[in-house]
């Protein structure tokens, strides 16, 4: 195989000496390649947790929150329905057991 592109004499010769060889050694084992990018552009691409622990625990605990929040109010409307029934029946109760006594003259 041989190569289009000739090293420089310098560079040939500095090359020989880092690896113990003779100049025509590294011409004929060596090959000198160009790599071009078609764009200068450099793209990094970073992870990041979208959703942290301190998120998670924040919305597990304000559906909690909201749970329980409903689940007490929710009770007290109970409570508050069978009180509301109870007065009614005792009203209503109050109101046929009671004996009219009519006078007459």
């Amino acid at each position: 195989m041989t190569s289009m592109n000739k090293f420089s004499d310098n560079f040939l010769n500095s090359l020989a000496e880092q690896y113990n060889s003779t100049a025509q050694i590294v011409e004929d084992n060596f090959v000198l390649v160009h790599i071009y990018f078609s764009a200068m552009i450099r793209s990094d691409t970073i992870e990041k947790a979208a959703y942290n622990w301190l998120a998670l625990l924040s919305d597990v605990g304000g559906a909690f929150g909201l749970a329980l929040g409903a689940t007490i109010l929710t009770i007290f409307e109970l409570i508050d329905g069978l009180v509301i029934i109870l007065i009614r029946y005792c009203d209503n109760f109050k109101r046929k057991g009671k004996v009219e006594i009519v006078h007459h003259h």
